[in-house]
């Protein structure tokens, strides 16, 4: 019995059996790459946000206006942006090949 409890793991709210190395590995790889794709989006989506002034709501939104209005602190006038926010910047992430996909 204590044999066969050292080889389950609680996963998502259920007992499970341990899996090989090489399984683990491959759903650890795949789960940092789908983490890895859902970076890159969320940056496809700053690099282009732009701010509404009166957005259409539904019912459901809730209290959004709520903190639209919080928010609005952080925003100024066009006018009144410094140079030095406008420079273009860059940055490259520099992303590992998943195991077995390494280029030669």
């Amino acid at each position: 019995m204590a044999r066969q409890a050292a080889n389950l793991i609680w996963i998502k709210g259920r007992i499970a059996p341990l899996q090989t190395d090489d399984l683990q590995i491959d759903e650890v790889d795949a789960y940092t790459q789908m983490s890895v794709d859902s970076f890159i989006q969320d940056v496809d989506i700053w690099n282009n946000k732009v701010r509404i002034d009166n957005p259409l709501m539904c019912d459901g939104d809730g209290p959004v206006h709520m903190l639209r209005k919080w928010y609005s602190q952080f925003y100024m006038d066009v006018a009144e942006i410094p140079a030095a926010l406008t420079v273009h910047k860059e940055h490259e992430t520099k992303i590992k090949p998943r195991r077995g996909q390494e280029q030669h």
